[in-house]
């Protein structure tokens, strides 16, 4: 009777321990990580603390509410030691991903073994657009925001910031006008630096223009500014969006501006305006398109 009792008290902690942790997470993927379908899914990534033993994922369930528990059951994958695996959690149609969403806004997620109980957990702030959130260090207890995201590889030495640029300022305003206009942006904080395109493109160090403060951007027609700030040592900021329609006729309705990467639209592989070379059939189509994908592309939106 002793040993079965002494059998039970070892089984209850070992039980709750368990070398698979959430590593890191990206509820606002707004443009930054395609998952396997060609959408910009919100994703989880689970470390394998273990120097030695592998994990079969299928194994554990995640939920986002201790009144629901074991929610979601991954697909089977062997975790190797020291490994990772991406899940992601925003279309339950597609086989494999999480039968519920995270919140952007801020919650919670827990890691459950087969009994339901929670062996590990995390309780996240609101998310910034394309910004991830995990340990600082792999498996460590301490949470950072890091504009280097990286998942499915190692969090260790990846960029991290605690604080936020502030988004860059038009000093004029999206709308008509009759003619050229000159475009400027009010003086970004200290540190910060204004990165601007005008192809549709989201800016960033390598593919737009870095803005000197005072400089005038001189528009002669039709044109699309976004602008993110960008500092060392910071987030950046939100992408910025105005359009400026130059010489355009009168319209008494309301004028919608909508505004997206040409690639979201037209690039072969993840364009959903063209025949392209990753499609499904459908639409009574014998061949393959792009736009018959159940694609999302992010964009801007303005109503003038």
């Amino acid at each position: 009777m002793k040993k079965i009792i002494l059998s039970l008290f070892l089984f209850i902690p070992l039980s709750l321990y368990s070398q698979l942790v959430i590593n890191e997470i990206m509820p606002n993927n707004v443009s930054a990580v395609m998952d396997d379908a060609y959408n910009y899914s919100m994703w989880v990534e689970v470390f394998n603390k273990s120097t030695t033993t592998s994990y079969n994922q299928s194994s554990y369930f995640f939920t986002d509410k201790l009144t629901e528990p074991k929610k979601w059951a991954p697909s089977y994958k062997i975790i190797s030691a020291n490994g990772y695996s991406v899940l992601y959690f925003e279309r339950d149609e597609r086989a494999g991903h999480a039968s519920f969403k995270l919140d952007p806004e801020g919650g919670k997620l827990y890691l459950q073994n087969a009994l339901g109980q929670t062996i590990d957990s995390v309780k996240y702030p609101p998310q910034y657009r394309n910004v991830s959130y995990g340990r600082k260090t792999d498996g460590a207890n301490e949470w950072v925001f890091f504009e280097q995201f990286s998942p499915g590889t190692t969090n260790n030495g990846k960029t991290r910031a605690a604080v936020r640029c502030a988004n860059p300022v038009f000093t004029t305003t999206g709308g008509f006008y009759p003619s050229t206009i000159n475009v400027k942006f009010a003086n970004p904080i200290g540190g910060d630096t204004i990165y601007y395109t005008k192809n549709g493109a989201e800016p960033t160090r390598t593919n737009s223009v870095r803005y000197t403060p005072g400089y005038v951007i001189t528009t002669t027609s039709t044109t699309l500014i976004r602008a993110k700030c960008i500092s060392a040592g910071k987030l950046p900021s939100d992408v910025v969006t105005n359009t400026y329609f130059i010489g355009e006729r009168n319209f008494n309705l309301p004028v919608v501006s909508i505004v997206t990467e040409q690639a979201n639209l037209y690039d072969n592989t993840i364009g959903l305006y063209c025949d392209g070379t990753n499609g499904i059939t459908g639409n009574g189509q014998s061949l393959p398109r792009n736009y018959n994908q159940d694609w999302d592309r992010p964009v801007n939106f303005e109503l003038y």
